[in-house]
């Protein structure tokens, strides 16, 4: 053991209770307790923001599919409007991804490819999704390459 190490938990800060004789390489890996409060606040924040857009969106799709349905003459049921509003639990957390990795690489190749993935795995998982969901809880099952194709018949007019 080293003779510079001999010292206790250094106590004289309250937010690092790091033994002094710990080398370099490991104190740059130990967190503080206050780094540690702060990295919890801000993931909490993050999770709130999107908890929140995901909800404000949700809602302004199934007034959407209200307005229009009132516009069209037609019935209204909120349940599937729910259901299909539901594409908002898979694009929020795409959009963060691509943006990481955007934010993260400089090359182009990897920003498209990227952006392709998150495009395609919205593509084919948001009909799974809705599969899944009106098998569990609705008595009518939307199938996959229904909902698959009205997705895109829907795209096209845009």
């Amino acid at each position: 053991m080293n003779k510079e190490c001999t010292g206790s938990i250094d106590r004289a800060t309250p937010e690092h209770y790091v033994q002094p004789c710990l080398n370099n390489h490991y104190k740059k890996h130990i967190l503080t307790i206050q780094q540690t409060y702060q990295n919890f606040q801000s993931k909490q924040k993050v999770n709130f923001i999107i908890t929140v857009c995901i909800v404000v969106f949700i809602f302004a799709n199934v007034l959407l599919d209200l307005s229009y349905t009132l516009f069209q003459n037609s019935s209204f049921y909120i349940s599937e409007s729910l259901l299909f509003s539901s594409y908002w639990l898979l694009f929020l957390p795409l959009l963060t991804f691509v943006l990481k990795t955007i934010k993260e690489t400089e090359k182009i190749e990897i920003k498209l490819r990227a952006v392709s993935f998150a495009i395609a795995f919205h593509l084919f998982s948001y009909p799974a999704l809705v599969w899944v969901i009106s098998k569990t809880f609705y008595n009518h099952t939307f199938d996959y390459w229904q909902t698959f194709n009205f997705g895109q018949n829907t795209r096209q007019l845009f």
